[in-house]
């Protein structure tokens, strides 16, 4: 279900740095990756990358916000399989958009269930 990201970083030639002279300059190199990451090269492939730590940080911040909505998805998806009985759910679009809403943070489980406890006592 994860597909790789097709996308690759892009950068410039001035961000390549051969690992040799990387380890010899490791001092200029430490100023640079505060503007911009720095990439480590041996034989002319990337084998790593230098982040300034605040980069690193707000990149794996926007990973965990993403694992989490994620999860959140699959978790409604999971409840939603462990009550099939007659076949296959096919929810309707109000419960899909809800829960999209609460996958983004917008509206909470309880809001969903007050919404629906809502429109169910209309219908009735």
């Amino acid at each position: 279900m994860n597909e790789p990201l097709k996308d690759k970083p892009t950068f410039t030639a001035d961000q390549l740095i051969p690992a040799t002279i990387a380890a010899k300059n490791f001092g200029s190199l430490r100023k640079k990756v505060k503007q911009v990451p720095q990439f480590i090269t041996e034989n002319g492939v990337v084998g790593e990358v230098l982040l300034d730590y605040q980069y690193y940080e707000e990149i794996y911040s926007r990973l965990r916000k993403l694992e989490q909505l994620e999860e959140k998805r699959q978790s409604w998806e999971y409840a939603l399989d462990l009550n099939q009985i007659d076949g296959v759910y096919k929810p309707s679009p109000l419960l899909s958009e809800l829960m999209e809403k609460e996958t983004h943070g917008e509206i909470s489980s309880d809001e969903i269930i007050e919404k629906l406890k809502q429109i169910y006592k209309q219908d009735e």
